[in-house]
């Protein structure tokens, strides 16, 4: 009843000439509808009846998930537009069987590109390599072993070792920066791609400095932004959501787990763009970065390899120096960051002693004596 109902709305919508999507089906589903009488194939909607004059869309779902629209166009009598050019409202369109044909087709020993609305750009050519089109550069690969071409559009293609970009008309991008953005039609998420081309279309690779600002760009010419801890050669790197390399700056990211909970990490880069590893003195305060550049915090910072040295780094990643009261205990940390043991400690006119962490609150033997401390840990006289 459903299936009915849906083709008897589809009908009433063309009669008042609207077009409307068939229900995301496979291939399978799409064959189904079709009839073939002799030379011609028509297109049959559920409710029995067959479509007629005008473009019709439909979605094929795959396995995996991913969609894919194409376009059938039924003539007045409803036979499909099959294996033909046809030229409707000023604009050539081509269908090599009764689908018709987006980006990159053959046609003979020809092969025609076509923009994701299905109309032909103008572009064709009939062997592979660089194709100019008036002022513009165009690349079709091609394959004529297994009758196969693509003019190459929408992202980064290597050409000899080099990328270049082509814009989503297959035009060759130069001169600046291009900006390629699609939409995952498994789950809608959109994403956004910036590339850098030089005058002659070669994509901008590496470290590139643009307007003052430094920019990473892999071999394909994407850009890294919105980076918080990248390795490129010997350091690693932050980038900006801009691209532009942090510098002689704290930069951070934000984690969001399944569970709703956040977390932070930081990192400092360096003037030169690097991140700090090891200890680095910040506004007057130290901190510990560890070798990949995360910074350290709300833990003991081992400072030789026997084990003999430790500092404590408190949750803002600043270095303790003095009393620092950790898990209820008292630790005392030199001004040097390093954590004092076994040691009496005078603070004023009170002394206190620290095993590992400060006595308190009971009598103790330290060398051989006795001695009694109160609840503030101060050394009973």
């Amino acid at each position: 009843m459903k299936r009915f109902l849906a083709g008897f709305l589809t009908l009433v919508l063309l009669l008042t000439g609207i077009t409307l999507a068939a229900s995301a089906d496979t291939w399978e589903d799409f064959d189904a509808h079709l009839n073939y009488e002799g030379d011609k194939v028509y297109f049959i909607e559920s409710d029995g009846s067959t479509f007629k004059g005008g473009w019709k869309k439909y979605v094929i779902t795959y396995d995996d998930g991913y969609t894919d629209d194409i376009w059938i166009y039924a003539k007045e009598d409803g036979a499909l537009a099959n294996n033909e050019w046809l030229e409707l409202g000023g604009k050539w369109y081509y269908f090599p069987g009764v689908v018709m044909a987006k980006y990159t087709e053959k046609d003979k020993d020809t092969y025609y590109f076509f923009g994701e609305d299905g109309a032909w750009t103008g572009l064709s050519a009939k062997t592979p390599g660089w194709v100019k089109n008036g002022s513009d550069w165009y690349y079709l690969e091609a394959d004529e072993e297994y009758d196969w071409g693509n003019f190459y559009w929408g992202g980064s293609y290597m050409i000899n070792d080099v990328p270049y970009y082509f814009d989503k008309n297959g035009k060759m991008g130069s001169n600046g920066w291009q900006k390629e953005t699609w939409t995952d039609s498994y789950d809608g998420t959109t994403y956004t791609y910036w590339y850098y081309a030089q005058p002659n279309g070669a994509l901008a690779t590496g470290w590139k400095k643009i307007d003052g600002v430094w920019y990473y760009f892999n071999k394909w010419g994407y850009m890294y932004n919105d980076i918080v801890n990248i390795k490129i050669g010997d350091n690693h790197y932050a980038f900006r959501g801009s691209g532009a390399m942090v510098e002689d700056s704290w930069y951070s990211k934000t984690w969001t787990y399944d569970d709703g909970t956040t977390y932070t990490d930081w990192v400092y880069a360096n003037k030169d763009g690097s991140l700090a590893t090891g200890w680095k003195k910040i506004n007057g305060t130290w901190y510990y970065f560890d070798k990949y550049g995360w910074m350290r915090a709300d833990e003991f910072i081992s400072g030789d390899e026997e084990g003999k040295i430790y500092y404590y780094v408190d949750e803002s990643g600043a270095m303790a120096t003095g009393w620092k009261k950790i898990d209820d205990e008292w630790y005392y940390f030199d001004a040097n960051g390093v954590w004092v043991t076994n040691s009496w400690i005078k603070d004023g006119d009170t002394w206190y002693y620290v095993e590992y962490t400060m006595l308190k609150d009971g009598t103790y033997p330290i060398d051989g004596k006795e001695y009694t401390f109160d609840a503030s840990g101060a050394w009973i006289k």
